[in-house]
């Protein structure tokens, strides 16, 4: 978790963000300008993922911070052995330079709980119907 700025509260349920003062506020009031604060500090992100979770497989789109021009797409399994070799691979290549922006759409869920044990992954969950 980092220290400074707004981060997602380690909770099963994270329908909420605190700020820097502990302040909870939900997404609604903190909207896009919250992952923009992550954003600002400069060295801090590794990447920034989308994920579209499905029954079946997980559909991942991925920008790289030292290459935002350049947009990988990819299916995953919804199986945990895939879901773990993935994670691996995301640490291996980014872990070491930073944090990994994600949004989802969800706000509770084994994929989102599974996400909520890595420290280098700041979880951004939406609302689909939003």
């Amino acid at each position: 978790m980092p220290t400074k700025g707004p981060y997602p509260l380690t909770s099963f349920h994270k329908d909420f963000l605190c700020d820097s003062s502990g302040a909870i506020k939900t997404h609604q009031q903190c909207s896009a300008k919250t992952m923009e604060a992550s954003i600002t500090t400069p060295g801090a992100i590794a990447a920034y993922l989308g994920i579209d979770w499905a029954d079946q497989k997980h559909a991942i789109a991925l920008r790289s911070a030292a290459e935002p021009t350049k947009i990988e797409y990819q299916l995953i399994d919804q199986k945990p052995e895939a879901l773990m070799e993935w994670i691996g691979q995301l640490e291996q290549r980014f872990c070491a330079q930073g944090k990994i922006l994600i949004c989802l759409e969800q706000s509770r869920g084994a994929l989102i709980f599974h996400l909520m044990g890595y420290e280098f992954f700041e979880l951004y969950p939406v609302n689909p119907m939003g």
